[in-house]
């Protein structure tokens, strides 16, 4: 009987050991479960909390920031979770994502347009570097880039081309632009730009240092390049300087004459004379006119004098008769 006792206590005694080393195996095991579970639900909130708080309308790089944010949270969470989030917050994430992508297109008055995903910004700081290369005058140097919002690293085209738009320089002074893009290995790309309302169009496969360099500059500085045509304005101010010309040469040519060298000199001047009338419209009377004026006056009184002579003769010869 004592040895029957004796066995059951054993027995016991070996029962409520593996009980305890059962219970302290599962207490390590229960307290993952419940971390994992706390940072889940943790996750959940976090990422829900993040939607509700994000615009619905992003208008600016920052609103958009938020939105990639809150995007983060909600792509973290396994598809159980995504579940449990309300409808209404899932389909604000999806009209938040289509406006951001809108707004990382620009950055102040240029932007970027082509196939690239929502959370990819692009922006664009001005450059203090103005150096260029022969024969090009820098307007507006940009650096400009690419950035995955999502991770905060640089985007790589990988190739594809997309297109960017600025608008060209207040006091247009240039025939043409030039596009200079600063490659990474040194060289410089050259792109000449489509003009189109008012602004510069080219397409680029890279983003970094571009440079907006102006050449063949207008004489004067002119912010209007002018058509073949003579315009009424510019005609008047031609011909009121060439008779100002005119008029000096006149002047010379009197000087001139003294020294036996005047003839040449009025050709030219009477040539220039023509040639300003004919600018601004009207024939001014020349010299030859003049004398054509005056050939006709000496005519008539030739023909005036020998009337009255003739008349006198024949009034003589009647007193004669009587």
């Amino acid at each position: 009987m004592n040895k029957k006792k004796k066995t059951d206590r054993l027995r016991a005694g070996a029962l409520g050991l593996a009980l305890a080393f059962s219970i302290t195996a599962a207490v390590p095991q229960y307290t993952v479960f419940a971390e994992e579970a706390q940072e889940q639900n943790s996750s959940a909130e976090q990422a829900e909390a993040a939607l509700t708080a994000m615009p619905r309308s992003p208008q600016n790089a920052a609103e958009a920031q938020a939105v990639a944010e809150a995007a983060k949270l909600y792509d973290a969470l396994d598809a159980q979770q995504k579940d449990e989030i309300s409808p209404g917050l899932r389909a604000k994430l999806t009209e938040a994502q289509q406006q951001a992508g809108v707004v990382n297109r620009t950055c102040g008055d240029i932007t970027v347009s082509g196939d690239l995903p929502w959370y990819v910004q692009f922006t664009v700081e001005e450059s203090d570097d103005m150096s260029a290369p022969s024969g090009y005058r820098v307007e507006a140097p940009y650096e400009m880039h690419l950035t995955n919002l999502l991770d905060g690293s640089d985007y790589d085209l990988n190739g594809q081309a997309v297109t960017v738009s600025m608008p060209k320089p207040e006091g247009d002074t240039y025939e043409s632009y030039t596009i200079l893009h600063y490659l990474e290995d040194g060289s410089i790309e050259y792109i000449t730009p489509a003009e189109q309302d008012g602004k510069l169009i080219f397409q680029t496969t890279s983003f970094s240092l571009f440079k907006l360099g102006g050449s063949n500059e207008l004489v004067g500085g002119t912010h209007d390049i002018y058509e073949d045509a003579v315009r009424p304005s510019d005609s008047e101010s031609s011909g009121s300087a060439s008779s100002s010309s005119g008029a000096s040469s006149g002047s010379g040519n009197k000087n001139q004459a003294s020294s036996g060298s005047g003839s040449n000199t009025s050709k030219g001047s009477s040539s220039s004379n023509k040639n300003s009338a004919n600018a601004i419209g009207t024939v001014p009377e020349t010299g030859e006119q003049g004398m054509k004026w005056l050939y006709g006056a000496g005519c008539a009184v030739s023909l005036l004098t020998v009337g009255g002579i003739l008349i006198h003769i024949d009034l003589e010869k009647k007193r004669s008769r009587e």
